[in-house]
């Protein structure tokens, strides 16, 4: 049983569970086991209708929305689109238009990547932007990748890992684990589809990324939620990871 972390007004935040899917794969779209895909799993379970406002991969853990209404749905997609037409436009301004949902993830590293996070270029609230180009060589044409990234000073290793904070701007497939691939020459720790060791074959279908703070702005309220680290503790204990509070690092 998946209980949601929080129920707001047309809206639930859950804390997903890794090995659960948010978005149906393409080989399973005709009649697919809907065994463990999120949506239908808590639409059985609370006996209502459910619709996707964000994706989480399969094997990342921690805050999720999912709207109880097609008028929040719309509202959230509303400004998901807004900034995404910023961002094609160059602007890479935020947007006010329709319900406002900002988004932060903690990574753990395989190695340590201080030199090139310092030559990254610093945003004016104190973070660093990784900008990279999602290039698909079938067609000749390329996305724009955009997210912020920090590193969390709180936060002890063992074994010479590297914890990172990212918060996204755009939401490609994937992007976190590509953009560290990319800029940073490494991977996620468990992260076997990007290259690295399956070091806690306990957690087989978990990697050490976890959607840990979310802030909503739903009409004149405004929420936030830090997710806790439910799943694969062993591995979060490894990367010497509290709970928070991620708003304020």
């Amino acid at each position: 049983m998946i209980r949601p972390f929080f129920e707001g007004p047309g809206f639930l935040v859950i804390n997903k569970p890794p090995g659960i899917y948010t978005q149906p794969p393409s080989f399973r779209q005709g009649n697919r086991d809907k065994s463990n895909e999120l949506l239908p799993l808590l639409e059985k379970q609370l006996q209502t209708t459910l619709r996707q406002v964000q994706r989480l991969d399969y094997e990342t853990t921690g805050g999720l929305v999912v709207s109880t209404n097609k008028y929040t749905a719309r509202m959230f997609h509303r400004n998901m689109q807004a900034l995404s037409n910023n961002i094609l436009d160059g602007r890479h301004r935020s947007s006010n238009k329709g319900y406002i949902l900002t988004k932060r993830y903690i990574a753990l590293l395989n190695k340590p990547v201080t030199s090139i996070y310092e030559q990254l270029p610093k945003t004016s609230d104190g973070w660093r932007l990784l900008e990279t180009q999602d290039i698909d060589e079938s067609n000749s044409s390329s996305k724009l990748l955009l997210s912020k990234v920090r590193t969390i000073e709180s936060c002890r290793p063992m074994h010479d890992k590297f914890p990172l904070m990212f918060e996204l701007i755009t939401g490609r497939k994937h992007q976190i684990r590509r953009q560290i691939k990319q800029v940073f020459g490494t991977t996620i720790v468990n992260d076997v589809k990007y290259g690295a060791q399956l070091e806690f074959p306990q957690y087989h279908n978990q990697i050490a990324l976890h959607s840990c703070f979310l802030s909503l702005k739903v009409g004149l309220k405004k929420f936030q939620f830090d997710i806790p680290l439910e799943y694969g503790k062993e591995m979060w204990k490894y990367a010497g990871l509290s709970n928070g509070p991620w708003n304020e690092l």
